[in-house]
């Protein structure tokens, strides 16, 4: 994937409980960043309620954010087990900044995200 560069990773999200709320990752600066983005997901299992998880960009850290196409994550319902889950984005299609939000719209849910990438200098 990565074609024989190290790759870095990042931790947008310590491992979080949030419940009923939404969860919002540090920002990352990927101007530095080089091909793909991976984003990973490690979600706990959610016995009751739901949560949707996307990737946002902005051209500012702390700037006004949108959502990314193709940066949503598999929605989370009651019964849903632990699962990791993965969002592949080509850095080029993120402004500078990017930050994953984890949304439980309603329940008890812990998320933490991750992201893993080229660095365009070592």
């Amino acid at each position: 994937m990565f074609q024989g560069s190290a790759e870095t990773i990042s931790q947008m999200l310590k491992p979080a409980t949030i419940t009923t709320a939404v969860g919002t990752s540090v920002a990352i600066d990927v101007t530095t960043y080089d091909g793909d983005l991976v984003f990973i997901q490690s979600i706990g299992a959610l016995p009751a309620g739901t949560c949707s998880s996307r990737v946002q960009t902005a051209t500012a850290s702390g700037g006004t954010y949108a959502d990314v196409t193709g940066g949503g994550f598999t929605n989370q319902t009651t019964g849903s087990a632990t699962t990791v889950s993965s969002v592949v984005l080509p850095q080029n299609a993120c402004d500078a900044w990017v930050r994953v939000l984890a949304d439980a719209a309603t329940g008890t849910v812990t998320v933490s995200i991750d992201l893993v990438g080229r660095k365009k200098y070592p």
